[in-house]
C-alpha cells in the first residue's frame, strides 16, 4: 500500500453490505475557502469540467470549520447510487457518516491528490442537473495517473472498484 493508505494508522476494513466496504483512515478535512472557484483553484487539477464551476458551494458552517474526519468507501461490484447512500449512512461505528458533498471532495482532492491516481473517488452526498441528468462530482485520473481530473459524471450506478468520500464532524 502507498499514498494515503499508508500514511494512515489503525488501518481497519469493515464490511459495510455486500457491495461496500470501508478502510478507516486517520485523515481530516478542512473547509478553508468559501467558493468553487477558489476550491478548484487550490486543487491544482490537470483538467476540470466547466460545469463544476455553476454549482456553489453552501455558506460553510461554524461546526464545518472545525473540519470532519474522512473515509473512503470502495465498491466491490457495480453499485446504484441509492447502495451506496444506504451503505454509508448506515454506517454507525464511531458517529454517524453521511456522503460527502461538493466542499468536502473538493478539500479532499486539494490535500490528499495522490488518491485519486488510485481509484476514481465519488462524492455521492450532491447531485446537481446538467442537460437534465443528475450528476456528481468526480476526482479521478488518466494517463496512467499522471493527469488529475475533476469532473461530472452520471449519478446512477458505478463500476467496481468505484470509491465514495464519506464525512462525519469532528
Amino acid at each position: 500500500m502507498n499514498g494515503l493508505l499508508e500514511r494512515a494508522s489503525g488501518i481497519i476494513p469493515w464490511l459495510v453490505t455486500q457491495k461496500l466496504s470501508i478502510r478507516q483512515l486517520n485523515f481530516n478535512l478542512r473547509l478553508e475557502y468559501f467558493s468553487t472557484a477558489d476550491m478548484v483553484v487550490a486543487g491544482k487539477y490537470d483538467e476540470i469540467d466547466p460545469s463544476i464551476l455553476r454549482f456553489p458551494l453552501a455558506p460553510v458552517t461554524d461546526k464545518e470549520i472545525g473540519g470532519f474526519e474522512g473515509a473512503l468507501f470502495q465498491s466491490k461490484c457495480a453499485v446504484h447510487i441509492d447502495d451506496v447512500l444506504n451503505g454509508i449512512t448506515s454506517y454507525q461505528a464511531d458517529g454517524p457518516w453521511d456522503a460527502a458533498g461538493i466542499s468536502h471532495i473538493l478539500a479532499f482532492g486539494q490535500y490528499w491528490s495522490d488518491e485519486q491516481r488510485k481509484c476514481s473517488i465519488v462524492a455521492a452526498g450532491f447531485s446537481g442537473k446538467v442537460h437534465g441528468n443528475s450528476v456528481v462530482p468526480r476526482l479521478t485520473s488518466s494517463d496512467s495517473g499522471k493527469k488529475r481530473i475533476l469532473d461530472l459524471v452520471r449519478s446512477v450506478s458505478f463500476p467496481q472498484g468505484t470509491c465514495f468520500l464519506a464525512v462525519k464532524s469532528l
